[in-house]
């Protein structure tokens, strides 16, 4: 793996609440860094969902306690974002095509926000830690630490 490392949100949101499976990324925090698009989309979080349980203020001293840096948004990487909208809008009508249920196509892809993750990571040479196995598809795996095991889909 790289030796930089890029997390995403959900793994930034699984070391604040000190979730057991962060425990496997705690080691990659220190210098460890994330957009100012996730940095965005954590407070928003922290705004508007009830169970995360963290204020504004927590995701602020949080980000800075665990020792993440993070990093200003530029052109390259709305550039390297924007390309994987086309990537994304493909999976997404496969999955949907497959499926039939869109909710299904739409939790199986990237937001705009973890696509600037990956934009960040790209621009870095760097390592993404995600807690999201649906990354696998947009980030080759010598680049990419997937930390939870994915949730076995139950079939009828």
């Amino acid at each position: 793996m790289a030796s930089v490392y890029v997390f995403d949100s959900n793994a930034v949101l699984d070391v604040l609440q000190g979730k057991p499976e962060s425990n496997n990324i705690l080691g990659f925090c220190d210098g460890a860094r994330i957009s100012a698009v996730q940095l965005a989309e954590l407070l928003n979080l922290a705004e508007r969902r009830a169970d995360i349980l963290l204020t504004r203020t927590d995701v602020m001293k949080g980000v800075a306690g665990i020792g993440l840096v993070v990093v200003d948004f530029n052109a390259d990487q709305a550039i390297w974002a924007g390309r994987l909208s086309r990537k994304c809008r493909l999976r997404h009508d496969k999955v949907l095509a497959e499926t039939k249920a869109k909710k299904e196509a739409t939790r199986r892809n990237l937001s705009i926000a973890d696509r600037c993750c990956i934009a960040l990571a790209e621009h870095l040479t760097a390592t993404v830690i995600s807690s999201d196995a649906v990354w696998t598809e947009f980030v080759s795996a010598d680049r990419l630490f997937v930390y939870k095991p994915p949730i076995p889909q139950l079939r009828p």
